[in-house]
Formats: structure tokens, sequence, C-alpha cells
């Protein structure tokens, strides 16, 4: 699994320069609050569930149609984590999950609202504040796949949405390289895991699917790469 999602990455960075698309690159570290299931591992081992994890994700940037500073990414990210908790009773309890999302994100460049110049941040005038500060406004799908060993092993898989907000910063290194940290806030306003209190020993007739909300704050690194401005480049220089 593991592998093919190498392979499928490396394709998609592949097709990327070969069209000289700008994209970017992000890794980031999350901590995470799930809610009703958290509370349900709480109960019956005394310890936390999923409480942080890493985060991957590669981006596409696309043109837009706008003369304002506001940029556009479409988003595939993939996330996973295990959770390895010993009961009071001495029984093992192993937690996992992994998801595959696709989102759209949108930073708004709001100190600089008005300053477009067609060009990576580098290659625009300003102060560092000025022309990279930045919203970004994000909404996704998963695809979520969770499994917990202890009374009986529970498989569920199902499709999340989430939205969220953030604030980073582009720090231009070239007119091909931009670095930008970030930090972010993201809420699930449902989850679903079918039966996932009940097969761990928990009654809840008001809430027997196991409903829940999940946030997560997330504080991540993004690599943005821009061959596209290079090519650009190339052709203006040759027709001079």
């Amino acid at each position: 699994m593991i592998f093919r999602n190498v392979i499928l990455t490396c394709c998609m960075i592949g097709i990327c320069l070969h069209t000289y698309a700008q994209f970017g690159m992000s890794a980031r570290y999350a901590t995470n609050d799930f809610g009703y299931w958290s509370e349900v591992v709480e109960g019956i081992n005394g310890g936390s569930l999923w409480d942080n994890n890493m985060e991957l994700a590669i981006d596409y940037n696309f043109r837009r149609p706008l003369d304002q500073r506001v940029e556009f990414f479409i988003e595939g990210r993939y996330l996973s984590n295990s959770t390895a908790l010993i009961s009071p009773g001495g029984n093992e309890s192993v937690y996992n999950f992994n998801g595959f999302g696709l989102g759209v994100n949108t930073n708004v460049y709001f100190l600089d609202f008005n300053g477009d110049c067609d060009c990576p941040t580098f290659g625009k005038e300003g102060g560092l504040l000025k022309k990279g500060l930045y919203l970004q406004f994000n909404a996704a799908a998963s695809y979520w796949n969770k499994e917990a060993t202890f009374l009986a092993n529970t498989n569920d898989s199902s499709v999340l949405i989430d939205v969220g907000v953030g604030i980073g910063l582009d720090i231009g290194i070239s007119n091909l390289l931009t670095i930008s940290p970030i930090a972010s806030v993201n809420y699930y306003p449902i989850a679903t895991w079918e039966g996932f209190a009940l097969e761990q020993g928990i009654l809840n007739r008001s809430n027997p699917n196991s409903d829940t909300s999940i946030s997560m704050l997330k504080f991540g690194i993004r690599i943005g790469l821009h061959p596209d401005f290079i090519k650009e480049r190339r052709v203006l220089n040759r027709r001079r």
C-alpha cells in the first residue's frame, strides 16, 4: 500500500513537471480531538485516541481569471495513525485509520489584495509580510478506513467532509521555489463509525452508530515549485 502511494505521488509530480504547472508538496503535523470516539476509548483503556498524526499532500495551482491576489489549489492528501493501548485488565487494544482526501484550498493575500503581477512571490515588490502573508480557506472530502481490535475486530469505511481556515506566509527563495509555513484549524462536522461503541462493549442507544465530530489543529510546511514561470521567461527572452 505504501509503495503504491509513493509510485502514484511520483507520477503526479512527473505530470506536473512535464506540463510546467505550478505545484507544491506539504507535510503537516496535526493535534486531534475525536470527540465521542475518544470518550469511548478513554472509558475502556484510560488512554487517548489518535492524539496526533502526520499528513502528506500534493497540490496543483491553476491559473485564475481574477485581477486580485487570490490563489486556488487542488490538493490530494494522505493521513494515517495507529494507537495501541493496554486496558486495566491487561488487554491490548489497537486502533488504526488511514485516509485519502481531495480538496480545494483558496489563499487570499489580504495585505496585497490588488497587487498582482502574475509571478511567484519572489518576483513581487514589497516587504515579506505584505507580499507573502495570506489567509487560507479549504474544504475537502476524504475516504477513511478505520479499524479497531479489542473485544471484537471492527472495520468501517466512510466518506468525511471537512472545512478549515488557516494563516500562512510565502517565503520566496527564488522565482522557482517558495517555502510556506502555515497553521490551520480543520473541522469535520460528522463522522460515523458504525457499531463502534457497541462492539467495544458500550451500549449507547442514543448514538448507536457512534457519530462524532472531529477537530484538528495543523502546523505544516509547503514547498512550492514554479517551473512554468521559468518557461515563460525563456519564451520572452527568445522573442527579444
